[in-house]
């Protein structure tokens, strides 16, 4: 009978510690993104805005800035640890020539130690350990603080990942004790085959696996860890280590003479190129075309060339090198003073808390007859509240109406005569002004990389005056409420051909505008609105399309207005999301005319918008 007990209880304790197990393994959302669990993140429903963003960022690693500069703009809770976490990690990654990165994730480190968060303080850590591993600040000192630091807080599988990593890291960059190298990278071989980590964790050990093989001196070890990146799925947080693994493939293949691999894997390198530091990752390529291709065929001409193609890239990434440093020297002593003040206040919360637990025994009973209170307000609150919710949604319905019949009223009103206030000043500098400066400005961008090589050189510089000049007037008009300007002097089809020839510069983008039956005149407000959305239009497909040719096409037929703008620019993913607000303030314009508004845009293949409004 005895034993018969054991037994059973030795088999409940055994269900006991494998529930336990099953829930222990449950991660939170900023676990899941330290261990870089992207596509778990993604079907998860109950996310903050800034958590999501921050897997995408981290997820695209620099090889999607233009999704990701979208996203960004629609952070909004600012001064929060994701907030400046999605900040930092999108100019790490897409920014390498500012220090911007730095700043933000010294914000976040500060804001999750004065939290007392340990997964946000490592995030904000592991924001540092990555800037300092892509070679933006030779520290190897602060570098090991941070890793330190990082190390004396992990928990998790993931965390003893990333301790390894970037030990190996420091290891390979410290000058002082090399011999550390080696014995940091044999501990990376066991520890990924004994663990199932996350692939974009997994490919960075092969790689790093890969390169020690290469140093010993087992170039065919080096080849089975390299491939295995190369087999890896096209995911854009693998797409950097691809590139890098068929770079050393390359250099493997031509010391073996075996140049038709070599050719094979500098086309794969080329593919897999890094986006957010194309002219690092060319540099690469052609220098290893020089020296481990052409050289070795022989075809010293070639060998030359691409060696003298990668001297001048070479000149440009020294340029960006280390300009982190001066950021990192002007919050030293900002860090510094936080961390006091964070230590002072920890002091003071530790004080009050054994306050707190000395009178603890004592209060008991005057917190049950507070609680039994508050929960007697709360209730009677929640009534109060969904009585006024109800009231509230009967007022709605009676003023949504009303509002929906002045809406087109106020909108008139507003393009017609409403320039003293400060909202619609706004709106007519972004849209007359912020064209004409953006036109000018692409003039005199074109003038200073092609200076050496253009004739016309007065001409362009001439015509980037007289845009400024045009901008000046426009604000010089707007500030005297001169608000019918160019369309009531000229008309709708000469103002839009004034537009398009003011866009429309050499080299860059050509703008053509068609019109049809429009020589008589329509009302002067529906001509400004609908210059003004053109306007806008030509300006989100200059500063977004990356087009080379554009087309504005206006007719009427039966009544209807029929505006086109068709480019032939990269185009967008259809979503209402990333649709700026530009977008969306012309969208609601053309429905306050009660007009159809449609967008069809394809990747790569331009992007095409309809407007149809009535005239009556």
């Amino acid at each position: 009978m005895y034993k018969q007990i054991q037994k059973k209880l030795f088999l409940v304790g055994i269900c006991v510690i494998l529930v336990q197990g099953v829930f222990s393994q449950q991660k939170t959302t900023e676990e899941l993104l330290i261990g870089q669990y992207f596509d778990q993140i993604q079907t998860i429903k109950e996310i903050s805005k800034e958590l999501n963003i921050l897997n995408h960022i981290l997820k695209n690693k620099g090889q999607q800035k233009l999704l990701d500069s979208v996203r960004i703009q629609g952070l909004q809770r600012q001064n929060t640890v994701p907030y400046y976490l999605c900040l930092g990690f999108y100019n790490l990654y897409n920014q390498r020539s500012n220090s911007k990165a730095f700043v933000y994730f010294n914000e976040a480190y500060l804001l999750s130690k004065t939290n007392q968060n340990s997964t946000h303080l490592k995030l904000s850590l592991l924001g540092f350990l990555e800037l300092y591993s892509r070679e933006m600040v030779q520290s190897n000192t602060q570098f090991k603080l941070y890793l330190d630091e990082f190390e004396s807080l992990s928990s998790t599988i993931e965390d003893e990942a990333w301790v390894l990593y970037y030990t190996n890291f420091f290891n390979s960059a410290s000058i002082f004790r090399p011999e550390d190298y080696y014995s940091s990278s044999q501990k990376l071989i066991p520890f990924v085959k004994r663990h199932d980590l996350s692939n974009a964790i997994k490919i960075r050990f092969h790689q790093d696996i890969a390169l020690y093989y290469k140093i010993v001196g087992k170039p065919d070890s080096a080849r089975i860890f390299y491939k295995k990146v190369l087999q890896s799925p096209d995911a854009t947080y693998n797409r950097i280590h691809k590139f890098h693994s068929a770079i050393h493939l390359v250099e493997l293949s031509a010391n073996d003479e075996n140049f038709e691999a070599a050719k094979m894997y500098i086309n794969q390198a080329t593919k897999y190129y890094d986006k957010s530091d194309s002219i690092r990752s060319f540099f690469t390529i052609d220098r290893f075309k020089a020296i481990y291709f052409f050289e070795k065929i022989p075809v010293y001409d070639s060998a030359y060339h691409y060696l003298k193609s990668s001297i001048l890239k070479e000149h440009q990434i020294d340029y960006e090198k280390n300009s982190l440093q001066i950021s990192e020297l002007n919050v030293k002593l900002r860090t510094a003073e936080k961390e006091n003040e964070i230590l002072e206040q920890q002091h003071k919360i530790k004080e009050e808390q054994q306050k707190k637990n000395s009178i603890l025994m004592g209060s008991i009973g005057l917190i049950l007859i507070i609680a039994i209170i508050a929960y007697s307000t709360y209730k009677n609150a929640k009534k109060k509240q969904f009585i006024a919710e109800q009231e509230k949604e009967i007022e709605a319905q009676k003023v949504e109406k009303v509002l929906k019949d002045q809406e087109l009223t106020i909108i008139n009103a507003m393009i017609e005569g409403q320039e003293k206030e400060r909202k619609e000043v706004a709106e007519e500098l972004h849209d007359s002004v912020a064209s004409t400066l953006a036109a000018a400005n692409m003039q005199l961008d074109y003038f200073l990389k092609n200076q050496d090589r253009i004739n016309d050189a007065d001409e362009i510089l001439e015509k980037a005056a007289s845009l400024v000049g045009n901008a000046y007037h426009d604000v010089h008009d707007m500030a005297h409420k001169k608000n019918s300007g160019v369309i009531a002097q000229k008309g709708l089809i000469p103002a839009i051909k004034d537009l398009a020839q003011n866009v429309s510069v050499t080299n860059k983008i050509q703008i053509e505008v068609h019109s049809s039956d429009v020589e008589a005149r329509i009302s002067n407000s529906l001509e400004i609105t609908i210059f003004r959305i053109t306007q806008e239009l030509i300006n989100n497909v200059v500063k977004h399309a990356n087009a080379s040719k554009a087309n504005i096409s206006i007719a009427f037929s039966d009544h209807i207005l029929k505006l086109t703008v068709k480019d032939n620019g990269k185009g967008f993913q259809m979503n209402e999301e990333l649709m700026g607000m530009g977008i969306q303030s012309i969208k609601k314009r053309i429905q306050a005319l009660e007009g159809t508004f449609e967008v069809d845009s394809v990747i790569n293949r331009g992007t095409n918008i309809f407007i149809d409004i009535p005239i009556t």
